[in-house]
């Protein structure tokens, strides 16, 4: 799922799950849709990135920063139906993105991606850049196949697709061919 970093507040909102999720320097809040109500809300962590993880009650969010407890190095996965962090993820350096899937989550860094299995947040892989990404430019696909597209340089605006499953990098060329082919 696609999430701001913006420094002041950030607003996602998840279509699979009918949630609102709304996270500010103050703390995060939790909406449902149908009907519209306050589902949970959180003043102990203010958020710079929030993500959910779809069809479940985890969230992951990044830290504002302000305080030693909101650390922009810290990703903290949390069960929002238990009120309970289930894991922090600690980094060297500030956390730019968070993307998540049905199956994983990836946290990027600029110089590298971390990608983690949501089932158990077992660590799977670190992707290191050959290029800086110093605003953490990066998707991934939230159904069918599990791709993750970021940059694969810095000037000449290269894509690079890496299969979250098979853990590898899929052949551009031959990528763009297919779709190429499949669009005639």
């Amino acid at each position: 799922m696609e999430t701001n970093a913006s420094s002041s507040s950030l607003l996602f909102f998840d279509i699979c799950t009918d949630f609102i999720y709304v996270g500010t320097r103050s703390g995060y809040k939790i909406f449902k849709t149908d009907p519209f109500t306050l589902e949970h809300a959180d003043d102990t962590i203010g958020c710079r990135l929030l993500s959910s993880v779809p069809h479940t009650y985890f969230l992951a969010a990044v830290g504002e920063g302000r305080h030693p407890t909101e650390s922009q190095r810290v990703v903290h996965i949390i069960n929002v139906s238990k009120k309970k962090e289930i894991v922090s993820l600690p980094f060297m350096i500030p956390v730019l993105r968070l993307l998540t899937n049905k199956s994983r989550i990836a946290v990027v860094l600029e110089s590298e991606i971390h990608i983690y299995d949501i089932h158990y947040v077992n660590f799977l892989k670190k992707i290191e850049f050959t290029a800086k990404n110093p605003k953490g430019i990066a998707a991934i696909n939230s159904s069918g196949k599990n791709l993750l597209a970021y940059p694969g340089s810095a000037d000449k605006g290269d894509i690079v697709l890496y299969d979250c499953s098979a853990l590898q990098v899929i052949n551009t060329n031959f990528f763009i061919l297919q779709l190429n082919t499949f669009h005639s």
